[in-house]
């Protein structure tokens, strides 16, 4: 998931989260983001009564159903704890920029290549398209874009003819809110 700051993708997500079927959810940062205290969005202000709770690293292994926070600022520990203790999990990577650089790390690529078997979705959130590796796009299901900042997408970097197009509506569209899933695979 692709967007700058201010263009609906929490709000997106927290939707996906009201509709996944998998019995865990986990939000990943490295930091107590605010708007991930509870699932109040636009649309859902009530979900401000509906808090996420903080799941602390010694507990991963023993949870198994609910929606819980979990951030750490050791990003190796964050995925060997992920990638070992994850099963039948939708997890957000907020602001996966943090996480993810041009190459994807070992722990990640573990994570990506074993989603499938384990059973987890998982959303990585990018605020520029050009910040999220080929690698991560090519092993991607589907990719939702929001209006970024990004100017011409490279068709050698991400080679599917149908992003420049999505790129050039959401740039023309007055509705900041605006966002297109595409299925990758």
């Amino acid at each position: 998931m692709v967007g700058r700051r201010g263009t609906g993708k929490t709000d997106f997500i927290k939707s996906v989260i009201n509709s996944t079927q998998l019995p865990k959810t986990l939000i990943v940062d490295t930091f107590d983001n605010p708007p991930w205290r509870n699932m109040k969005t636009h649309s859902n202000p009530e979900g401000v009564n509906r808090s996420i709770q903080i799941m602390e690293i010694q507990n991963l292994s023993r949870w198994n159903k609910g929606v819980f926070r979990f951030f750490s600022k050791d990003r190796h520990q964050l995925f060997t704890e992920i990638e070992a203790n994850s099963w039948d999990t939708l997890i957000v990577f907020e602001d996966a920029t943090k996480y993810i650089k041009r190459t994807l790390s070992p722990e990640i690529n573990d994570l990506i290549i074993d989603s499938k078997q384990k059973n987890l979705d998982l959303i990585f959130v990018f605020h520029s398209l050009t910040a999220v590796p080929p690698d991560l796009v090519r092993a991607a299901d589907l990719l939702t874009l929001f209006k970024t900042a990004d100017g011409k997408v490279s068709l050698e970097k991400y080679p599917w003819a149908e992003i420049p197009h999505m790129m050039d509506h959401l740039r023309k569209s007055s509705n900041r809110f605006e966002n297109i899933t595409i299925q990758l695979q």
